[in-house]
């Protein structure tokens, strides 16, 4: 399943962090991508692929079931429209209107909170 995004300022991968992603980069197809896993094995995890299309991100994301059993061929056990993956979009995208509006917040903000100057090791001996 896919999922379209409106970019703005935002850090992918460090986006894609806070969701539980980590990056793979596949040795034999050269492609770069992201997994989240659902245990402690490999499998089974979410596949993420990323594409970027001006400023717009293109999540395309499915559920691996279990590794390639099959030599020479990119044939394997995943979902691509099940609940489960719908969900984790569902949750990705929920994720990116918070990381979305949290950062909006905190850059009005940090112009009005000033921090306060720092205390000398003497005023904070005497806790002044």
């Amino acid at each position: 399943m896919q999922l379209k995004l409106s970019t703005g300022t935002l850090n992918l991968y460090a986006f894609l962090r806070t969701c539980g992603y980590l990056p793979i980069h596949d040795r034999i197809s050269g492609k770069n991508s992201f997994v989240r896993k659902l245990s402690s094995g490999h499998y089974p995890r979410f596949h993420l692929y990323v594409k970027t299309e001006g400023n717009e991100i293109i999540f395309n994301l499915h559920l691996d079931q279990n590794a390639n059993r099959y030599q020479n061929q990119n044939a394997h056990n995943a979902d691509y429209d099940s609940d489960k993956v719908k969900a984790e979009l569902e949750r990705i995208n929920q994720l990116f209107l918070a990381e979305k509006s949290q950062t909006t917040i905190v850059s009005k903000q940090s112009s009005i909170i000033r921090k306060p100057a720092p205390k000398s090791w003497f005023e904070k001996l005497l806790g002044r």
